[in-house]
């Protein structure tokens, strides 16, 4: 068996049902186990039903990065939920962005301008390899005051 790095919960392996307990494309809950609660880590735009992970596999992640961490039920319910609703965003804005450009696949610029634009985040490495343009923060009229002070101050020395 590969280790947890090696393998990522968006490959599409041959026996992917059977390793995300062989939930049908018609439920709309997950493995709730046997607390009587259910979760609803699905795609809920029709496609896929089973959730982008496991809990199994999250907490493969978490021993990966700390092996003494525990999760909570309810952190683990709610890591997952943010997990669905992050990929289900993404998709639902990338496609927006394919459809713009009258294309009906999504290319690696449409999931790169969803994260410049919605978390200001760029990767590199992934499509082109243009230098990004710096971006200066824009100076509030509180830091030209304060400049100006201790200008102020150095020119009387």
């Amino acid at each position: 068996m590969a280790s947890p790095s090696q393998h990522s919960p968006m490959t599409n392996n041959s026996n992917s049902s059977s390793q995300n307990g062989g939930t049908s494309a018609g439920t709309a809950t997950g493995s709730g186990g046997g607390s009587g609660k259910t979760s609803n880590h699905t795609a809920s735009a029709g496609g896929e039903s089973t959730p982008m992970l496991t809990k199994p596999r999250l907490t493969e992640l978490v021993k990966e990065v700390d092996t003494t961490t525990q999760l909570d039920e309810d952190v683990e319910e709610l890591l997952l939920q943010i997990i669905d609703d992050f990929v289900e965003d993404t998709v639902k804005s990338t496609s927006a962005f394919a459809k713009h450009r009258k294309s009906n696949k999504i290319e690696v610029r449409d999931v790169q301008l969803h994260f410049e634009r919605k978390y200001n985040m760029w990767i590199p490495g992934f499509g082109t390899d243009e230098l990004r343009p710096y971006k200066r923060a824009a100076v509030t009229e509180a830091h030209k005051q304060r400049l100006a002070l201790i200008r102020k101050t150095i020119k009387k020395y």
